[in-house]
């Protein structure tokens, strides 16, 4: 990313990391916005968030009906990587910490197996 009035730039990676535990999956991830706005996908707590697996695809729910939240959050394994479903935009609006220029929703990002590029 470059910034516009410095001129400086900086790599920034967005990622989803995924991480098998004792019968379930958990995933974690932090993805780059414009300008410099970020979405962190995880727990208040910064930890991983269990998700499970259905129909080939990694599902994280997360609803309260008393405070109108309905986040479906699905991981979707391509053949190069992943691709990110938040069809109503409840998990990017309302369940994560999510600046308004980014997106969850058709975030695409491909498959890396260097695990140090996702800090």
């Amino acid at each position: 990313m470059e910034d516009l009035v410095s001129g400086e730039s900086d790599l920034k990676t967005s990622f989803i990391s995924i991480s098998k535990g004792q019968g379930t999956y958990f995933i974690k991830g932090f993805l780059w916005g414009a300008n410099w706005h970020i979405c962190e996908i995880s727990r208040e707590d910064g930890e991983a968030l269990p998700v499970s697996l259905e129909q080939g695809m990694l599902i994280y729910n997360e609803n309260y009906p008393q405070e109108d939240l309905n986040c479906r959050l699905e991981v979707e394994f391509k053949a190069a990587g992943i691709e990110l479903r938040d069809k109503n935009n409840q998990c990017m609006n309302r369940a994560f910490a999510c600046g308004v220029r980014t997106s969850i929703d058709g975030t695409k990002l491909p498959r890396v197996q260097n695990k140090d590029r996702c800090k």
